[in-house]
């Protein structure tokens, strides 16, 4: 009785299984409608046209059939749009491509809390937009997160696009008046993924970030394209905010070109940078390799002598420090001085930096703004990430013996 009770228990913990009976739009949003919290709603294989998207607002997953054979939605304004407080909502084993030069992302997360989100297994192409798109707005009310998991993903660049994930008011201005989230789940955490682009794609970052985002980006693999973060360009009284903080490391990033900016180019709030390796098939000049000068706009620009026409602008004050610029924290009373940190990378012997728009820029100091230091108090999250847990997940297989839909 005892082993019937754990056992049944075990049961309910876990919840249903509600296969769709199909993969079209109406099967697909009916067996989410009728799935509880914990429910898992399975999608058969195959390729499909949605002309709308499903917002989901309860704890559950939607995954594809099986591990072999994935649902592949092709999306006119979004596939899917999540919001949940504390409470994990899982997409897994889908392919996400826009029609008609859609430039909608795939997939939108909004909540509150931690582990509010959980993308798997998934794979975007050819999206001209922002695949994944994460803001805190849930229900009109700006509160803390959302934070989750994206991993073992697949996001490809085949023409102009503006980027992969866009961490956008992960907290919004509340996340400039609480310190730092080094190594804790309370970050957008983007691991064993890969971003891959036939040649370079400098504007359109693997990760990127503004109004306070916070994320962890580690052990992802990336071909011709880099990593990012807004600052505070266009900030006014009316409280737009930088990029909060982020953590780049084991990360393997290579480049076939020989025209290469910054591998990271962070424009505000501070991060962690290490143990990342950079190769190239050539002997290439990599210029910069992090951009940490105070990106203008089009009030001003930089040249050699570093941000000479931001004090021309009136988003900006005349001195430094310009609120919320690179180098920059909060140290639960007050913003204070958080520099950058750049330590144990692995470059070509012709990488030059990091410097801060210009050597000798007002903005960007070393040892002020940016350093090659480690910090003291270094800590790391846990890895896996603690919703994987033990459990691995499936490697990602191609697409194949997928049924068509003509719609």
């Amino acid at each position: 009785m005892k082993f019937l009770l754990i056992f049944l228990f075990a049961i309910s913990v876990r919840g249903a299984d509600i296969v769709a009976d199909s993969f079209s739009w109406v099967d697909v949003s009916n067996a989410i409608d009728s799935a509880s919290s914990g429910d898992t709603v399975i999608v058969p294989e195959g390729i499909v046209h949605w002309v709308g998207g499903i917002e989901v607002h309860k704890p559950i997953t939607i995954r594809s059939a099986n591990a072999t054979e994935r649902t592949h939605i092709f999306f006119e304004s979004f596939a899917f749009k999540t919001q949940s407080t504390n409470a994990t909502i899982k997409l897994s084993g889908f392919v996400f491509t826009p029609t008609n030069g859609q430039s909608s992302a795939a997939v939108y997360v909004a909540g509150i809390g931690t582990n509010c989100f959980w993308l798997s297994s998934c794979r975007w192409s050819n999206t001209l937009n922002w695949c994944v798109f994460v803001a805190s707005a849930l229900n009109g009310i700006n509160g803390v997160g959302p934070y989750g998991l994206i991993d073992d993903s697949e996001f490809t660049y085949t023409g102009a696009c503006f980027g992969s994930i866009f961490v956008y008011a992960n907290e919004g201005s509340l996340s400039w008046q609480t310190p730092e989230h080094w190594g804790t789940i309370s970050n957008v955490v983007i691991e064993r993924s890969q971003f891959i682009a036939a040649s370079l794609n400098a504007s359109a970052p693997a990760a990127d970030s503004h109004l306070g985002g916070r994320g962890i980006f580690r052990h992802n693999t990336l071909s011709n394209i880099t990593v990012g973060s807004h600052g505070p360009e266009g900030a006014s009284s009316s409280g737009t905010n930088s990029t909060r903080e982020w953590e780049y490391y084991k990360n393997d990033f290579y480049f076939s070109t020989a025209a290469l900016p910054q591998v990271s180019n962070p424009r505000g709030g501070t991060g962690w940078v290490y143990s990342n390796t950079v190769t190239s098939v050539g002997t290439v000049e990599y210029g910069s390799i992090y951009n940490l000068g105070v990106y203008c706009g089009a009030a001003g620009v930089c040249d050699a002598n570093g941000c000479i026409n931001c004090a021309s602008s009136t988003n900006y004050p005349a001195a430094y420090p310009i609120s919320q610029q690179i180098g920059r924290g909060f140290n639960g009373v007050a913003e204070t001085n958080t520099p950058w940190r750049f330590w144990e990378n692995t470059f070509p012997a012709s990488a030059t930096g990091p410097i801060a728009c210009a050597p000798g820029s007002a903005f960007g100091v070393d040892g002020r703004e940016w350093t090659n230091q480690p910090p003291s108090d270094f800590r790391q999250l846990a890895f896996p990430h603690p919703l994987v847990g033990s459990t691995p997940n499936v490697p990602r297989p191609p697409v194949v013996n997928l049924r068509r839909v003509t719609l």
